[in-house]
């Protein structure tokens, strides 16, 4: 089944697929270039992704799982659930609507689930009829994603679809604004690409059509200015700038201020004393 679930992820070729997932089960896995919705018609289980707070999705609920994402699923009992790709692409996206999901689209907050709409189902069981009479036409499949999507704008609110897509927008947001409000926030590429709820390699790739250098340098250049920002304001001891930076121990900060500033951390901050000592003394002259 996990084989199966992998693949199916990794293809995304079928539009929708009904699987089931064993009994106290754990799945890890990454989204291609669609998002996913998993439906869940039996059993429960627990979905976590990026720095969202996770979801427990029961029985005739449904959440969605943006493309180029790390997710895992927890099964708690025997969980069959429908997997539906939503393409980019769909013309059921090109709406005022759609607009409206753009505007408010951010990468944290909650994972949002819906209950399951009885008309969704309908379409579920019509899909499945095709396939056991072996109608396997792909245009046919592209359509009913986009009566799925229109359905979903016909049968929920405006501001529960709004919630319920979020994450499927969140794409959208610009990727450089993204690293420009996060840097701070982590000491590596791979706590970065876990916040950005993505594999090291799919951020890295993003990195790079972004900046002129490799993410793991970036990085280190902006950890060194706000190393070099905490020496300055002289508030923190170095035992405390080494824990909020991420080092295991003072040495460890020590090797990195030698490295990128050719010295000590304790001899930088003298040299920031002296000069704002003698900044002091020139302004009383």
């Amino acid at each position: 089944m996990e084989r199966l679930l992998d693949d199916l992820l990794a293809s995304g070729s079928d539009n929708f697929r009904t699987i089931e997932l064993p009994r106290s089960s754990t799945h890890s896995h990454e989204t291609s270039h669609h998002g996913v919705i998993f439906m869940v018609s039996k059993g429960a289980l627990t979905l976590r992704y990026g720095i969202r707070e996770p979801v427990r999705i029961t029985s005739n609920y449904m959440a969605i799982v943006p493309a180029h994402t790390l997710f895992k699923i927890e099964v708690e009992t025997v969980t069959r659930m429908t997997v539906v790709f939503i393409r980019k692409e769909s013309a059921s996206l090109e709406t005022p609507l759609w607009s409206a999901i753009i505007g408010r689209a951010k990468l944290d907050g909650h994972i949002t689930s819906l209950p399951v709409e009885g008309t969704l189902w309908h379409l579920i069981e019509q899909i499945e009829n095709y396939r056991k009479i072996g109608i396997n036409i792909s245009e046919i499949y592209r359509c009913k994603i986009d009566e799925f999507m229109l359905l979903l704008k016909a049968l929920y609110s405006e501001s529960d679809i709004v919630d319920f897509l979020n994450p499927l927008a969140a794409n959208h947001i610009d990727f450089k604004d993204f690293v420009m409000y996060n840097y701070s926030r982590v000491h590596n590429v791979e706590e970065f690409a876990r916040l950005a709820g993505c594999s090291v390699s799919t951020f890295k790739r993003r990195f790079a059509e972004h900046f002129p250098i490799p993410a793991y340098q970036w990085i280190q250049v902006q950890r060194s200015k706000l190393i070099l920002q905490d020496l300055a304001n002289n508030i923190l001891t170095l035992k405390q700038i080494s824990d909020k930076h991420g080092f295991t121990s003072p040495s460890h900060l020590n090797r990195f201020c030698k490295r990128y500033f050719g010295t000590s951390p304790s001899v930088m901050r003298k040299e920031f004393d002296r000069a704002e000592k003698s900044d002091r003394e020139k302004h009383r002259e």
